[in-house]
């Protein structure tokens, strides 16, 4: 729960320290960004090469562990 731009700034930070490869955009505290572009309700989507390989639609197929257990798989991970 970010108080500060200085919170988000340290948690793009860490992400990026535990290997995060994507880009990271950090809104500033007024959420301009999620106000302009969030869906409601939410969506789950993974971008590859510009391609989508991954959709889970809210609210009925919003589902957090088919992410995880999709990426699992792209990585050989588990976690």
């Amino acid at each position: 729960d970010h108080k500060n731009i200085d919170d988000r700034l340290a948690a793009a930070k860490l992400l990026q320290e535990i290997g995060l490869r994507c880009p990271l955009v950090i809104d500033r505290m007024s959420n301009n960004a999620a106000v302009q572009y969030g869906a409601l309700p939410e969506s789950l989507f993974v971008i590859e090469d510009g391609t989508i390989t991954f959709k889970a639609l809210g609210p009925f197929a919003y589902d957090p562990l088919l992410l995880r257990k999709f990426l699992q798989g792209k990585t050989g991970k588990r976690q």
